[in-house]
């Protein structure tokens, strides 16, 4: 086992806003908190939204078939 993998997931909140449904798909819209530590600072937060696109499969569960997280903290190259 790598040093990597042995190493705590960051602590993520997430909220849900809304889900949209029709027929055998649904989106899961909402906003999500992350702790993640960075070169400038041990601990260090980030905000962004999120929407999950779930399709019920034919044995009637319901799957995640695509995720997309868009962070808040935009910058642009010259930023850098």
């Amino acid at each position: 086992m790598s040093s990597r993998s042995a190493e705590r997931a960051p602590p993520i909140q997430s909220e849900l806003d809304r889900i949209e449904h029709w027929g055998n798909v649904a989106l899961a819209i909402g906003r999500y908190k992350l702790q993640i530590s960075t070169k400038s600072s041990p601990s260090d937060v980030d905000r962004g939204r999120y929407v999950g696109h779930w399709r019920r499969m034919p044995d009637g569960q319901s799957r995640v078939t695509l995720s997309m997280w868009n962070s808040d903290r935009w910058h642009r190259p010259s930023d850098a």
